[in-house]
């Protein structure tokens, strides 16, 4: 079949073959999880990314709304014995822009940024899910490989996360 006249091909790139999948790998990284900036002051207070039950639990939040995550089907399934409020959402290395595209613009506003942590494979993976990785509870520091946020914010982050200097020099400049 003949392409109309004027119209140009798609330009799709394989994730796999684009900078930010490359540098992934590179940093070994298995898993990611989208969030915001507002994300950084929980992290560092309780040096992890907390699940949703371990949030509700914890009079920190009552002071510090929270800022960034998904809320609506985690909130609704809080103390139903349901693994999506017990642990932290993630993907797939190959699903980050999902990651990006769907969580990490949640919560955010004119003041802060875009997030995008990056897992090792050694996260405690819960065993009821298995087409969507979810943490079995909250995902401690240890298990950060890296932190990627848009360049220009890449101080910003670092200033940040000052309490913690292992995690300032896992932050890169998101590649997309």
């Amino acid at each position: 079949m003949k392409r109309p006249m004027g119209l140009k091909p798609l330009n799709l790139v394989k994730v796999n073959e684009t900078p930010q999948f490359g540098k992934m790998l590179a940093d070994e990284v298995c898993y990611v999880h989208g969030s915001n900036s507002s994300s950084f002051p929980g992290l560092v207070r309780f040096r992890a990314l907390l699940s949703m039950e371990e949030i509700d639990g914890t009079s920190w939040f009552d002071r510090n709304r929270l800022g960034s995550g998904e809320r609506g089907y985690t909130c609704h399934h809080i103390y139903q014995n349901q693994p999506i409020s017990q642990g932290v959402s993630m993907h797939y290395l190959q699903n980050f822009q999902e990651s990006l595209s769907a969580y990490s613009y949640q919560g955010l506003t004119v003041g802060n940024y875009s997030v995008l942590y990056g897992f090792s494979r050694d996260v405690s993976i819960n065993a009821k899910i298995v087409d969507h990785p979810l943490s079995k509870g909250g995902i401690n520091i240890d298990f950060i490989k890296a932190i990627y946020v848009p360049h220009q914010y890449i101080s910003k982050a670092k200033e940040a996360l000052s309490l913690i200097p292992r995690l300032q020099q896992v932050v890169f400049p998101l590649l997309v």
